[in-house]
């Protein structure tokens, strides 16, 4: 099932809300996650996998400073491990908070492990690996796909961490040095959160304007399915009209040969209320619309013709459209309805009430062979049949036969 979308409104909003917001409301926040998130975890997972490269790589480097047993034991026994268990761990299942925990605590660890084994390398190998850190914490917040909250998080721990380290292994002597160094890095690594701030904010907002486009674009196509609703719907009864009526007996008559020859016939009747002028003369025009909605409701919910087309072609004239049926056929349903709207004991106010509405109807049936002239040559024989059936006293079914040649009429049945 399809998730509904959020409301237009809800979307205007998050995308006016203020420069120094991130979120979008507790919806939007919970669809932009899902939307985001295995993308996310995707890119987390790739960082963590190049920072554990790093890692082992940066091996080689503190063997060349002479740090080979720091290096060993901090990044392979304790930095290298936690990456794996965040590449290992992380999911796009998990919530967010989780994810950014999974991936933020190994980073920290290898940041901070940078400066540690400056710190106790000492003397001029510290300020080059606690410059190496700030590099590294610059990258960081640069590149790392986490949440700004998270970097945020993760750029605070990362300083005190630090700070802490070089106050416990520095000596006096060297410790304001020390922290001047760490000073400029941590300044260096707060200058760096506004990039991180304004890459989710483009996220967000991208994702926002897509959001926006698609709700355009939903309420163009349901725009555009009303309007096409409307011009194939009669307003009056909600039947279809005679453009769409048309329509549908053009593919009926178009519809190829199948296996069974009996499938390719199709059938149409011609309904006409009788003597609806002098209804509308007694009654109104109100009253007359309510009997046309009250006939057309009739013919739609007879069961015969319940898998064919019912339309109104204009006035007090409908017709109906059943797949698959012969002359038979569609004399019974024409039958059916003609009963129906009699039973149904519409008084006509044109005769004082003492009769009620009645309809009478022309049948023709024809079969599929392609063309869609065969459509309209069928409608025409209906027509004529119907004039027939009026003509025989009303209240009644008349058939015109398929012949090319002739049109011969047959009276089927009267009241």
């Amino acid at each position: 099932m399809s998730e509904q979308l959020p409301s237009r409104e809800a979307v205007e909003a998050a995308l006016v809300r203020p420069w120094h917001r991130l979120g979008m409301g507790a919806d939007l926040e919970a669809r932009f996650d899902r939307a985001t998130v295995h993308a996310r975890t995707t890119r987390l997972r790739h960082f963590l996998g190049f920072a554990l490269c790093a890692d082992i790589l940066a091996i080689a480097l503190d063997a060349w400073h002479g740090a080979l047993p720091f290096g060993l034991a901090i990044r392979l026994g304790v930095v290298a491990p936690t990456l794996l268990v965040g590449l290992l761990l992380l999911s796009p299942r998990r919530p967010c908070w989780q994810q950014g925990l999974l991936a933020g605590v190994p980073v920290l660890s290898g940041l901070v492990s940078i400066a540690l084994i400056g710190l106790l390398l000492g003397g001029r190998y510290a300020e080059l690996y606690l410059s190496a850190a700030g590099m590294a914490a610059f990258f960081v917040n640069a590149a790392m796909p986490l949440r700004f909250v998270h970097t945020a998080v993760l750029a605070v721990a990362n300083i005190v961490a630090t700070v802490s380290l070089a106050v416990m292994l520095c000596v006096p002597q060297d410790l304001a040095e020390i922290l001047a160094t760490l000073g400029f890095n941590s300044v260096v690594i707060v200058l760096t959160l506004p990039m991180n701030f304004n890459r989710e904010r483009g996220i967000r907002d991208v994702y926002l304007h897509g959001m926006r486009e698609t709700l355009q674009g939903k309420a163009l196509a349901e725009a555009n399915a009303e309007l096409l609703r409307l011009s194939t719907t009669d307003h009056l009864t909600g039947l279809i009209n005679r453009r769409a009526f048309h329509a549908r007996l053009g593919q009926a008559s178009e519809t190829a040969p199948g296996e069974s020859r009996d499938r390719n016939w199709f059938g149409v009747l011609m309904v006409d209320v009788d003597h609806f002028k002098a209804f509308n003369d007694s009654a109104g025009h109100g009253a007359g619309d309510e009997c046309l909605r009250a006939v057309a409701g009739t013919l739609a919910a007879e069961p015969l013709v319940s898998e064919g087309t019912v339309g109104r072609l204009g006035g007090e004239e409908f017709a109906v459209l059943v797949p698959g049926a012969d002359g038979d056929a569609i004399l019974k349903a024409g039958e059916a309805i003609r009963r129906a709207v009699e039973e149904r004991a519409i008084p006509h106010p044109g005769f004082g009430g003492s009769r009620p509405v009645t309809v009478s109807i022309g049948a023709s049936a024809a079969q599929a062979n392609g063309d869609a002239a065969t459509g309209t040559r069928t409608l025409k024989r209906a027509d004529d049949a119907l004039y027939v059936a009026k003509a025989s006293g009303r209240n009644t079914v008349a058939f015109a036969a398929d012949l090319s040649e002739a049109v011969p009429i047959a009276v089927a049945a009267a009241a």
